[in-house]
């Protein structure tokens, strides 16, 4: 009968010890505030671009060039992972932008530029027996008043469509 009690006893002792440690998160070195990129695309009436915040203190401001071309929006809090938050851009008109980043404790400024484009979906076409569209190659359909359209082919090393015309 004594044993019985004795396990739950000690397991909920155990559990009480664990839940109850001090992590002391308040003491931890901050690591200085970096960006993985200095370029980002927003594509036009499409949902947010985000930037994860993975490093730095979590206290970010934000300084947008040209409001009128891209909006930013920065919500900092309790992430897995050890993310210290995430930007969001969104894109207003077509064209390129600066946006600065300063975290607030460290005083680490990064400045990136943003380009908003037009919105376009890009089809990979994986397996194909068509001549003019073999494996490999990408199609973007293009939102814009020419309703453009590029193919890419993905060996290509000048990075230029194999293809550009308007529907």
């Amino acid at each position: 009968m004594m044993n019985k009690l004795i396990n739950p006893i000690l397991f909920i002792m155990c559990l009480f010890v664990t839940a109850c440690s001090d992590d002391n998160n308040g003491n931890e070195p901050i690591t200085p505030f970096s960006l993985d990129k200095t370029y980002y695309e927003v594509r036009l009436e499409r949902s947010s671009t985000t930037i994860h915040v993975t490093n730095g203190s979590g206290d970010i401001s934000l300084s947008i060039e040209d409001e009128k071309i891209l909006n930013a929006k920065y919500e900092g809090g309790l992430f897995a992972d050890d993310l210290r938050g995430v930007i969001y851009l969104y894109g207003l008109q077509k064209g390129s932008t600066t946006l600065t980043i300063t975290d607030n404790v460290t005083k680490d400024v990064e400045t990136i530029e943003v380009k908003v484009t037009d919105c376009y979906l890009a089809y990979v076409i994986n397996d194909s027996n068509h001549p003019v569209l073999p494996a490999g190659t990408t199609l973007f359909l293009v939102n814009n008043q020419a309703k453009d359209y590029y193919l890419f082919d993905q060996d290509n090393i000048y990075n230029k469509p194999i293809l550009k015309d308007n529907g």
